[in-house]
């Protein structure tokens, strides 16, 4: 049954749909960015002759900005406003969309990448409780799912939109769409939202926002260099070691603090904790599905950027559909039943993904991005919810940002992850099939073949580096079967993820009164 809305209400609330508008378009530049840029990195790669771990700054530096200073801008939001946070936040974001859209090398890609992460921690955090803050309380799950259709919507356009974009107008014009999308949610933020003056006695403690920072570049950076350097390296332990002791570091330091940037009284709550590991689960593994599932469709299976996105629609159309769904239990039962629901199709989703064969299959292939689109859809929608619900009244902003913080680190994990398993699988199938050829002069190192076979740049230029003319087809059976081990490992990986989140959702049980409608 419906609950009518007040006369207070209906003046307080009057505007919120045409905010709530305004609010989906500020989140489908994020996800619009994000599956845009996606399709757009093979060529980036081609363009720039990058590898694999190039190409994984591009959206690393991105989630290392947002993920950094989350928590920051959570807390400006509650000092200054969340309208005036969410508004800066876009408007930076705009900005770095120019600087990469005039980019004329990789770097300068991902300094524009940067900016752009850094006007995102200022815009999603915001998203999430200006859409609380502005409808009734038996309106705010329906709202919440909005906003997931939104996200929804944006990754369902985002791959054909995409394909079509950088097939023929450029991979520059991934960056330049953003344009007017932030432009136009500017001026309908401006026009609906209430002026919330924030709070002045919340107070930002920024050495801890720096430290916090740091960290996060310091552990991805170790990720994103441990497939060309190991394990046991030096490159990768120190800048490893340094940022999980800066991440402690900060963690203890908040304890003595009068007004720590995070409050640790959360991490106490199982709820929270809960939310925070299947989240994680979650994000590891849809951050790399999506990080490789275009290479491997445009750079391995040769298919042409609009074609790889009408093939990613059979996962975000189930997103979309999923979000839709969400948003109705969210509404009649709260927000972690379906949680728990999402962990078993998640489940579900990575058995097909782990059964599919060494060589293409589509039924397992388009199966498991059926499962896999509703298990974002369900989770998108039901653990933001639960996380803006579960935060202190007065702490909503950081609260909120601290969770989305930690999500986007395990996102920028999940990429990195991805980029060494597929490295280190495949190197050695491909050394496997290939050790007689690569042995003899003048063919190419192991270094040179790499970014062929992880589907950094096409398979097919992978044949100017073998000049005996009578192995190329070999090559490139060998190529394609080792990329296929590199994406059957990473499946068995999402099935380990999943079973975990499914466990973790047990946390739930008996917590739903902790979650706060007000």
């Amino acid at each position: 049954m419906t609950t009518p809305v007040t006369n207070e209400e209906r003046d307080l609330f009057r505007y919120r749909w045409w905010l709530l508008s305004g609010l989906g378009l500020g989140l489908m530049i994020i996800n619009l960015d994000v599956t845009i840029i996606n399709l757009a990195l093979p060529v980036i790669g081609d363009v720039f002759s990058a590898t694999l771990s190039q190409l994984q700054w591009v959206n690393n530096i991105y989630l290392i900005a947002m993920g950094g200073l989350m928590i920051t801008t959570g807390k400006l939001g509650d000092r200054f406003g969340h309208k005036l946070t969410m508004m800066w936040g876009v408007t930076i974001f705009l900005i770095g969309s120019l600087i990469a859209s005039v980019a004329p090398n990789l770097w300068m890609i991902i300094l524009g990448r940067f900016v752009q992460g850094v006007g995102m921690a200022g815009t999603f955090g915001m998203v999430f409780v200006l859409a609380t803050g502005h409808f009734p309380k038996h309106q705010q799950g329906l709202a919440v799912s909005i906003m997931v259709v939104f996200t929804a919507l944006a990754q369902s356009l985002g791959p054909t939109l995409g394909g079509l974009i950088v097939e023929h107008w450029g991979w520059r014009w991934a960056f330049l769409i953003n344009v007017p999308v932030c432009l136009l949610c500017l001026l309908i933020v401006f026009l609906t939202a209430r002026n919330d003056k924030g709070n002045r006695q919340v107070n930002v403690h920024m050495p801890s926002s720096f430290l916090v920072l740091v960290a996060f570049l310091s552990i991805l950076y170790a990720f994103n260099i441990v497939s060309l350097t190991g394990f046991f390296s030096l490159s990768f332990l120190i800048p490893f070691i340094v940022g999980g002791l800066l991440l402690a570091t900060t963690l203890c330091w908040q304890r003595f603090l009068a007004h720590p940037l995070i409050n640790l009284v959360l991490f106490k709550q199982k709820l929270f904790l809960g939310l925070l590991i299947t989240r994680a689960c979650f994000q590891v593994l849809f951050g790399s599905f999506l990080f490789i599932l275009p290479l491997y469709l445009e750079n391995i299976l040769n298919f042409t950027p609009a074609t790889a996105g009408l093939v990613m629609l059979i996962m975000t159309g189930c997103l979309c559909l999923s979000s839709i769904t969400a948003g109705q239990l969210n509404s009649r039962f709260g927000p972690l039943p379906s949680i728990v629901v999402a962990q078993f199709i998640g489940f579900t989703g990575s058995m097909l993904l782990v059964f599919m064969p060494e060589k293409l299959s589509w039924l397992y292939l388009a199966s498991g991005m059926v499962f896999i689109g509703i298990t974002v859809g369900l989770m998108y929608a039901s653990t933001n919810l639960a996380a803006v619900q579960v935060a202190p009244k007065s702490e909503k902003g950081a609260s909120y940002g601290l969770f989305i913080s930690h999500t986007y680190l395990w996102y920028a994990c999940g990429i990195a992850g991805a980029g060494l398993l597929v490295s280190s699988v495949s190197i050695n199938t491909f050394m496997s099939f290939a050790a007689s050829e690569m042995t003899k002069t003048g063919s190419p190192s192991i270094e040179q073949v790499l970014p062929f076979i992880t589907g950094a740049q096409p398979l097919d230029k992978i044949l100017a580096l073998f000049s005996d003319t009578s192995v190329h087809s070999s090559v490139l059976v060998w190529g394609r079967d080792a990329f296929h081990s590199g994406f059957h490992a990473l499946m068995l990986v999402y099935l380990f993820l999943s079973f975990i989140g499914l466990c973790a959702s047990l946390l739930f049980k008996n917590t739903s009164h902790l979650l706060n409608t007000d």
